[in-house]
C-alpha cells in the first residue's frame, strides 16, 4: 500500500510518499515486511505525441515498528528516465530505465543495477490509471556476496487519486 502526494509547478514534479510491503505471509509477522519514504524529482518533455520524463528518485527502506528482524535501513539512490507512447486516447505504453545505487542495509550487501519496467498504462478516469500487465527487469552491475542476480517480474498496479 502507497500513500503519497504528487504534484507538479510547469513541468516539473514531486513525488513524496510513505509505502508499506507485505512480503511473505500475508497479514502474518512484519519480520519481513518493509517500510519505505521516497520523493522524487521529474521533469516532462514532449516529442510530438511522445512523452518523455527523467527523474531522480531517493528512498530509505526499513523494517517496521515491531519487526524482530536485525536489519538496518537502506538507502536506495536512482536516476534515469520513463518513455510514454500513445497508442489510443486512454492507453499509452511506457518504458522506465533507470541506474540504481542500494546501500544494502535490509540485505547486508550494496549493489548498483540497471533497471527497467515495461507495460501498458490504461487511463479510463481522470482519477483512475491501471498498469497492466508490466515486467520489470533487475540487472545487478556489481558483485554482491548475496543471491541477488537477474530478475524478471510481472505485475499490475491501480492508481486512484482522491484529490
Amino acid at each position: 500500500m502507497i500513500l503519497g502526494w504528487r504534484g507538479k509547478s510547469g513541468n516539473t514534479g514531486l513525488n513524496f510518499g510513505v509505502a508499506y510491503f507485505d512480503i511473505y505471509r500475508l497479514f502474518g509477522s512484519p519480520k519481513e515486511d518493509v517500510l519505505q519514504i521516497f520523493g522524487e524529482v521529474n521533469h516532462t518533455f514532449s516529442l510530438g505525441a511522445n512523452t518523455v520524463v527523467p527523474f531522480l528518485r531517493l528512498e530509505s527502506s526499513m523494517r517496521p515498528p515491531g519487526s524482530t528482524a536485525r536489519t538496518q535501513a537502506s538507502i536506495y539512490v536512482s536516476g534515469g528516465a520513463a518513455h510514454f507512447a500513445p497508442l489510443h486516447e486512454k492507453v499509452a505504453m511506457f518504458n522506465k530505465a533507470w541506474l540504481a545505487y542500494d546501500s544494502g542495509g535490509l540485505t547486508g550487501a550494496h549493489i548498483y543495477s540497471v533497471q527497467s519496467l515495461h507495460g501498458l498504462r490504461w487511463s479510463p478516469t481522470k482519477r483512475v490509471t491501471i498498469e497492466a500487465p508490466d515486467i520489470k527487469f533487475s540487472i545487478p552491475i556489481t558483485h554482491t556476496p548475496d543471491s541477488r542476480k537477474f530478475e524478471a517480474v510481472f505485475g499490475a498496479g491501480i492508481v486512484v487519486s482522491l484529490f
